[in-house]
């Protein structure tokens, strides 16, 4: 390069910040070195060993350097590795890599670049000689079974076979502290005050446990102290129904009515049968017999137990016709669900008889009052309840005509047996042609009065006018009223007659 092009290109380089220039070209930054991956160490496993012939568990690989590429194998074949955090790693162990003594290699990888592999052992020990402590049930009744029967302790293995006096059963694993057999009826046919249980597990290893002893008694009769439910409503779905009571062995049938039923043996106080829904399907009793049968042998059959079958609940959903004159009878027809011979119906504080057609449908006779009302629907007893309410209406009786009070052609009023056609009015017989109403006050404004004034007048000899009033009022039914009159202490007013009208309320 020439002088004059290193003064320039100096003092350019110089300018720029101290910029790599050169006249003859330039060089590039080489790019960063890839990031290494840690090298995994173990601290520590656990569990650190394991009985052979036990069954799968977790284990757990606490350490450093952990990474979600890191892979995890055992005796050299891969496992699925659970990353927690860069300090654990989790793999499942299965039963069948404890099938025999011996040790186990645990290995971690870190895949290149960097990276690398820990190691440590796994002890696989020969299985100890197991430990019993309980076993439930510890009595047996005489000529029950099969019965369940669990046995708690250590050192269980899954080649642990359980030995009733002597004589191995079929064992089922749970875990390392549980195994369950099912003793056959066989083993129960006589009683037997005590019989040894225990526990064997085969070598490598193992041996033979400790014993506890069970008892086959000669139950006595089986009896019932409760039913849950006690109670059940006819036309419902199946249900469970537990027995209480003594006695009770494994193969117990529950009877409904004397028919047995799939029952399960809880204890020897406790039974549970399934009740089928055509059990309890209407028309039926109002009770069922329950009896408890141990197997044969058998003392016998328990006393029974009734379990109350309700009637129940109906349900309405029409009326027809849901109105009514007050008083007269009338047939209703009345539709839901639930109905049941017998069954009556309410309306107000009233009860009425009806004819049943089927389980939806009802006819009643009723006689209605005046004014709205809630009618129902209750089976006979024993009965769950009455019904939902549906609203009838009561109107007042009266034929809707124009109605007046009559006098004779001298202008005396005659007698006038009738009522308002809405029930307000009724006239009564005066001498004169002064006569007068009496307002019932049905429907009346406030402050409306049940009174009249009655001037009598007999024989030309005209009396003082006497203030009467009434006393009772108008019927239940809107038919009648009752009054006072100057001779007679009171009088019926029934139902309305033609052509007859009334004077206004204010006369």
């Amino acid at each position: 390069m020439n002088p004059p092009c290193r003064f320039v290109l100096s003092a350019a380089c110089i300018v720029a910040g101290g910029l790599l220039c050169s006249c003859g070209g330039g060089s590039t930054t080489p790019p960063p070195p890839p990031t290494q991956n840690p090298a995994p160490a173990i601290q520590s496993i656990s569990p650190t060993s394991a009985a052979a012939g036990t069954g799968g568990f977790t284990l757990t690989i606490t350490g450093s350097g952990f990474l979600s590429s890191s892979t995890v194998s055992w005796n050299g074949a891969a496992r699925q590795a659970a990353l927690g955090g860069s300090s654990q790693l989790t793999i499942a162990v299965a039963s069948a890599d404890l099938n025999a003594s011996g040790t186990a290699s645990i290995t971690v990888t870190n895949p290149a670049p960097g990276g690398g592999q820990t190691s440590t052992d796994f002890t696989i020990s020969p299985p100890a000689a197991p430990l019993l402590t309980s076993v439930s049930p510890n009595t047996f009744g005489s000529g029950s079974g099969p019965i369940p029967l669990t046995l708690t302790g250590t050192n269980f293995v899954m080649s642990s076979m359980v030995l009733w006096n002597g004589s191995n059963l079929a064992t089922t694993y749970i875990s390392n502290t549980q195994l369950m057999v099912s003793v056959p009826a066989s083993n129960l046919t006589s009683p037997v005050a005590s019989l040894p249980i225990t526990v064997s597990t085969p070598s490598p290893g193992g041996g033979t446990s400790n014993s506890v002893s069970v008892a086959v008694v000669n139950t006595g009769l089986p009896t019932i102290s409760s039913l849950n439910p006690s109670q059940a409503v006819l036309g419902g779905p199946a249900f469970t129904l537990t027995v209480n009571g003594t006695n009770f062995v494994g193969g117990a049938e529950v009877n409904w009515n004397s028919i047995a039923r799939v029952t399960q043996f809880v204890s020897t106080t406790q039974l549970t049968a399934s009740i089928l829904a055509s059990d309890i399907a209407l028309p039926s009793p109002n009770s069922a017999s329950i009896t408890v049968e141990n197997p044969v042998p058998s003392p016998g059959i328990s006393s029974p137990v009734s379990l109350i079958l309700e009637n129940p609940v109906p349900q309405i959903t029409s009326v027809s016709p849901n109105t009514a004159i007050a008083g007269p009878p009338i047939s209703v027809a009345i539709s839901g669900t639930g109905f049941v011979s017998g069954a009556t119906v309410q309306l107000g504080n009233l009860s009425f008889p009806t004819t049943f057609a089927s389980s939806t449908s009802l006819s009643v006779q009723i006689s209605a009052s005046v004014g709205l009302a809630d009618l129902r629907v209750t089976n006979p007893a024993p009965s769950a309840g009455p019904s939902n309410a549906a609203i009838f209406t009561g109107s007042a009786a009266g034929p809707g005509i124009q109605l007046f009070v009559p006098t004779d052609s001298s202008g005396i009023v005659v007698e006038a047996l009738a009522l308002s056609s809405t029930g307000e009015y009724v006239p009564y017989v005066a001498q004169t042609s002064d006569g007068y109403i009496l307002d019932t006050c049905l429907g009346g404004p406030s402050g409306c009065s049940q009174m009249s004034t009655l001037f009598v007048h007999i024989g030309g000899n005209l009396f003082s006018p006497v203030a009467t009033a009434n006393t009772t009022g108008i019927s239940t039914t809107g038919r009648y009223v009752t009054y006072a009159s100057y001779y007679q202490a009171s009088r019926l007013r029934h139902p309305p007659v033609a052509n007859l009208n009334f004077w206004p309320r204010n006369v």
